[in-house]
């Protein structure tokens, strides 16, 4: 008897739990630019569907209101950023779902389902929305010309969601490369042609190329001083010695002049001094 009786309890309790009020939606929802995608919103439970509301956000309180069911009142489709491109089923008994057309990269984001059920309250769950996009916005970002021995690197950008599988073409042949960045290292002049930078994405099945054309020259050598630079230059350099040969001409005369005025002044004074000094006395005996 007792037996029988967790038995009873064990399956009251698993039925109810199946039958607990909630609102059932796909946490991760995947949209492709420029198609439709359909967000689910179901309720379980034996509780009567009184309003179901879709918001774009996490709650009321910060959300953006989109659409609105209401059994007796019927559908109330909010002006909104999805206005124009946006249905709802008009059934509650079949559940809330909303369908995005013609879907953009802006549609991404957190959308919510609330249903209000009597006597229970409210619930509610959360649908992300992954928009998948391109490859577009390509652009390669090289130089046109580069020097020889130079290290020449070539960028390819594209915008992708998922990220895009990459194959650099040189020419029209797989170079094996499939990185983002094509790197030449000692550039020469087999180097010049087309690098064409091609973007697939295997989620969208969408392909993307472009092409640049570079070409790799010679460094410039120093350019040859014309006759007429070259005569300049050597009178130049000839006023310059000329003007130092001046120069160290008068200061060295100056220097002589300077010294032999001195030496002269000396010996006069010494002439003078000799005669001043006084012979030797003599004595009468």
């Amino acid at each position: 008897m007792d037996r029988l009786f967790q038995t009873l309890m064990l399956t009251f309790s698993f039925f109810s739990v199946l039958e607990a009020p909630k609102v059932l939606v796909y946490p991760q929802v995947t949209g492709y630019l420029g198609h439709n995608v359909t967000l689910p919103c179901t309720f379980q439970g034996n509780s009567s569907l009184t309003l179901g509301h879709w918001l774009l956000g996490s709650s009321e309180e910060n959300g953006t209101s989109l659409g609105v069911l209401d059994p007796q009142h019927g559908l109330y489709i909010a002006q909104s950023v999805l206005t124009g491109r946006v249905k709802f089923t008009d059934n509650l008994m079949k559940g809330f779902s909303m369908t995005i057309s013609d879907v953009r990269k802006s549609d991404e984001g957190r959308y919510t389902c609330l249903m209000t059920v009597y006597p229970d309250g409210s619930f509610k769950e959360t649908s992300y929305l992954t928009v998948q996009v391109g490859p577009e916005t390509m652009t390669i970002l090289a130089p046109e010309i580069a020097e020889v021995s130079a290290t020449t690197l070539l960028y390819c950008y594209v915008r992708s969601v998922p990220p895009a599988k990459l194959t650099w073409l040189f020419k029209g042949v797989e170079t094996g490369v499939h990185e983002a960045a094509y790197v030449i290292d000692e550039s020469s002049h087999s180097d010049s042609g087309d690098y064409t930078c091609i973007a697939s994405n295997d989620v969208t099945g969408h392909t993307q190329s472009l092409t640049h054309t570079l070409t790799i020259e010679d460094r410039p050598s120093s350019p040859a001083l014309s006759p007429g630079a070259a005569a300049g230059i050597a009178v130049a350099v000839t006023l310059v010695v000329v003007a130092l040969v001046v120069v160290l001409y008068c200061g060295l005369t100056y220097h002589l002049n300077t010294t032999k005025g001195s030496l002269g002044a000396d010996s006069r004074n010494g002439d003078q001094t000799y005669a001043n000094v006084p012979g030797p006395t003599t004595r009468g005996v």
